[in-house]
């Protein structure tokens, strides 16, 4: 599976609140960097997810914009 189409995977599955389906699609390396350099690993991405899903149940999340070179995809996106 290419990255974009994981990425957006990733997307609906948090949308759907599928924190199982979310956990399947991380790479054993994966790493997220927020905009402000914060560095995640896949534990701490689905923990935060797990929490942000529970505290927010009718979240609703907007991609914008999607740039991938090679395994990297650079996601803007909002959530609402």
């Amino acid at each position: 599976m290419d990255p974009v189409t994981i990425v957006r995977k990733y997307f609906a599955a948090c949308e759907a609140r599928d924190l199982a389906g979310a956990s399947a699609l991380f790479a054993p390396d994966f790493t997220s960097i927020t905009a402000t350099g914060e560095e995640f690993h896949a534990s701490t991405q689905l923990a935060n997810l797990k929490s942000f899903v529970e505290e927010y149940s009718d979240i609703e999340l907007s991609v914008h914009t999607m740039i991938a070179c090679d395994d990297r995809v650079v996601t803007r996106y909002t959530h609402h």
